[in-house]
């Protein structure tokens, strides 16, 4: 394949003009023999985000990615879990763990468990001493936007969750954590498909994406990550919380909860639609009301919910400035 990161872009060629409406230019011959480019063979050519063009010969996919794991040299679960996600983020199709004894139970647990966490994977065979997962991810069928726009409501979800706990007397929702559950699985498939786009730049047309964008997404989806991680941390220590949250010291904390998901809502969107001029606004909404907050007293029962508030905001911040920096890559300015 050809792009402008190959060294071969960089050999100056004539345009030829044939004809009045077609344009010729000849490939680079060690490239064409390197490839076995015949007379009559297909090619495909694309125009790239950036306005370049790509060419690629049209032929059969490459076989996908395949790695094997000897279990025998792992000692631990947490071992088990850094190589299973490390061959998931690499865009490794298929993994074959094995063992030269039978597997026993719980690493068969642990890796079925593991792996439902990981979208598209399955396992697909097991046996006594092999157990065999495989991608059936589809990424026509969920573009990173997508990825990105489901981790959000599933964040925002759990710290209304969290205020329904807090404000109106709700019982803790257990889908607080599950859905925290879901918010890590999806910031693995971002982080996945962003990795592959910038390998392959089939799969960065196929996403309509430039490589900066590939890593803006990547930095909105660590903080949309760290939202979520937010309300589950609050959940927590509210579950183990025995003191009632007092009238005087609910509504202001109501207040400033309501602002904090404004602003973080408000943020995601600016960065969807690269609006510089609503970021600002919201840079100005945080600033203005962590200016105006009251600073609880390091002794109130309830000061950790403050603390992932603030925090919350603080990210959203660092969102809404995300999507100042997307906005003038994209538009210019």
């Amino acid at each position: 394949m050809i792009n402008i990161t190959n060294p071969l872009s960089h050999n100056r060629r004539k345009i030829q003009l044939t004809g009045t409406s077609t344009y010729v230019v000849s490939l680079p011959k060690s490239w064409a023999r390197k490839n076995n480019v015949s007379a009559g063979r297909q090619a495909i050519i694309a125009e790239t985000p950036d306005g370049s063009l790509s060419l690629r010969l049209d032929e059969p996919p490459k076989n996908k990615k395949e790695i094997n794991i000897n279990l025998d040299v792992l000692k631990s679960p947490i071992e088990i879990h850094r190589l299973l996600l490390s061959a998931y983020l690499g865009g490794f199709a298929s993994i074959k763990f094995f063992s030269s004894a039978k597997i026993n139970p719980q690493t068969s647990v642990l890796l079925s468990s593991e792996v439902k966490r990981l979208p598209g994977f399955q396992i697909t065979e097991e046996k006594d001493n092999e157990i065999t997962v495989q991608d059936f991810f589809s990424p026509n069928n969920l573009s990173i936007e997508k990825t990105v726009r489901r981790a959000h409501t599933f964040s925002f979800k759990m710290h209304e969750d969290l205020a329904e706990c807090l404000f109106e007397g709700g019982q803790l929702h257990r889908s607080i954590i599950e859905m925290d559950g879901e918010v890590d699985s999806l910031s693995s498939l971002v982080l996945r498909q962003a990795t592959e786009a910038l390998s392959d730049s089939s799969r960065m047309q196929a996403f309509g994406m430039l490589p900066h964008e590939c890593v803006h997404y990547i930095l909105l989806m660590r903080n949309i990550e760290k939202i979520g991680d937010y309300a589950r941390t609050s959940a927590e220590k509210l579950s183990k919380e025995k003191a009632k949250m007092l009238p005087k010291d609910a509504e202001p904390l109501q207040s400033l909860h309501s602002l904090a998901l404004c602003a973080y809502s408000e943020a995601v969107g600016a960065f969807l639609e690269s609006d510089a001029a609503q970021a600002n606004k919201v840079i100005m909404k945080i600033s203005q009301g962590i200016a105006d907050a009251k600073q609880p007293n390091s002794h109130t029962p309830h000061n950790f919910i403050y603390d992932g508030i603030f925090r919350t905001m603080e990210r959203s911040n660092a969102i809404a400035q995300l999507a100042i920096t997307r906005s003038i890559k994209k538009n210019g300015q």
